[in-house]
């Protein structure tokens, strides 16, 4: 999914101070000071319509000062911007349609999802916590065709011509594109170690030939892949929707039936870890990630008919489910699979799910391990299954 990007400088940051009693709701709802900025705006020294016992609305504040508001709030502050009432929402909608670039905001503590289409020119961008899409334009930059195959520390690894076989990094933010000599044959799932601008970046990933795992793998500058087999065993290691894992100098890959592999460089050998009886009865998505040093996977049914979490445990290599994620958020994608801290559940009730890259309308829909149903933010999307939502393909 989800690739983390750069923060840029936002301009002069102002204090939101404010208190309102909402007639609606009988709550008092306080917007408290910013640490950061020095200047103030008291809303209370702003002229507008107020009840006849001196209760202001919130839909009264002028509309030009909420879109100077809306502009200067962290991209997580917007959530609640949305909340307030029906006119913050659309003055919220109106600053979303209007924006035609990708703005690089101050808040990037959560992945977001670019989807591209063929053409090659644009991208939109979805920040899966506050429903934003932007466009990022990439005119010029010759991407007709090319797919998405994995990303990772804020790049894209591409792939383009007539077999696929042209391989390239890509920062979509930077626009700066790293190619790699060409695939000699097809893969199952590929990953890297580390930014390609990194002395000690490699590139690894895997194909299934006969009963052989063959492991493909390049490091920077070489101008050659290395490649040898090993025996799988007997496993059917062909998983589209799971890419490899290159974790603490040892390569994880799952299977059809969510069996892992763990391949040691040194060694050139497997070690074949079958997954334990579950309640699922049969795997259509698998996805493998890493969270704090350990390593997790994501298991999915048919429609989403199930969706189970497991961690692995690294010293008896063994998997255990978990139904409680806390804090943490995963985001997932057909080439992608991350992990997020909502640090002390500083934004309410983000933490313990898990978001796809699956739509309903314009909303990204989200797995909840607390409910066990999937839903979204605005619309108000609750199903056991993900009956009824689009899936973007190409994208991360």
């Amino acid at each position: 999914m989800p690739l983390g990007c750069s923060s840029s400088t936002i301009g002069p940051q102002r204090e939101i101070v404010a208190a309102f009693r909402d007639d609606r709701g009988d709550h008092e709802h306080e917007i408290l000071p910013d640490e950061i900025g020095s200047e103030q705006i008291l809303l209370a020294d702003i002229n507008y319509s107020s009840t006849d016992d001196g209760r202001h609305w919130w839909s009264d504040i002028p509309s030009d000062l909420l879109s100077d508001i809306l502009s200067r709030l962290f991209v997580a502050d917007r959530c609640f911007f949305r909340l307030a009432c029906k006119t913050w929402n659309s003055i919220f909608s109106n600053a979303v349609s209007t924006s035609s670039n990708y703005q690089f905001g101050r808040d990037h503590s959560f992945p977001i999802l670019i989807h591209r289409g063929l053409d090659g020119e644009v991208v939109d961008v979805f920040h899966p916590i506050t429903g934003v899409t932007s466009i990022l334009s990439l005119d010029g930059l010759s991407l007709r065709g090319a797919v998405i195959r994995c990303s990772k520390h804020g790049w894209l690894l591409m792939s383009q011509g007539r077999q696929g076989d042209q391989l390239f990094f890509f920062n979509p933010f930077t626009k700066e594109r790293i190619n790699i000599p060409s695939m000699p044959c097809d893969f199952e799932g590929i990953t890297f170690s580390s930014p390609p601008t990194s002395v000690d970046s490699m590139v690894i990933c895997y194909t299934v030939w006969q009963q052989q795992v063959v492991i493909f793998f390049i490091y920077r500058g070489e101008h050659e892949w290395s490649r040898y087999g090993v025996m799988s065993d007997g496993i059917d290691f062909k998983s589209p929707f799971s890419n490899p894992i290159y974790h603490k100098g040892l390569l994880y890959f799952m299977g059809k039936n969510a069996d892992l592999c763990i391949h040691n460089f040194e060694q050139r050998a497997n070690k074949i870890i079958e997954f334990p009886a579950r309640s699922c009865t049969s795997i259509r998505r698998s996805y493998l990630l890493e969270f704090n040093g350990k390593l997790l996977s994501v298991l999915i049914g048919h429609m989403g008919k199930f969706l189970q979490v497991y961690a692995l445990n690294q010293e008896t290599i063994a998997w255990k489910k978990l139904d409680d994620l806390e804090y943490k958020m995963l985001f997932v994608s057909a080439t992608s699979a991350l992990s997020a801290t909502n640090s002390r559940d500083r934004i309410s009730g983000l933490g313990n799910k898990l978001f796809l890259d699956r739509f309903k309308e314009k909303d990204g829909v989200f797995y909840s391990l607390a409910t066990k149903r999937f839903h979204n933010f605005w619309s108000g999307y609750n199903n056991d299954d993900w009956c009824n939502t689009k899936e973007y393909l190409n994208c991360t």
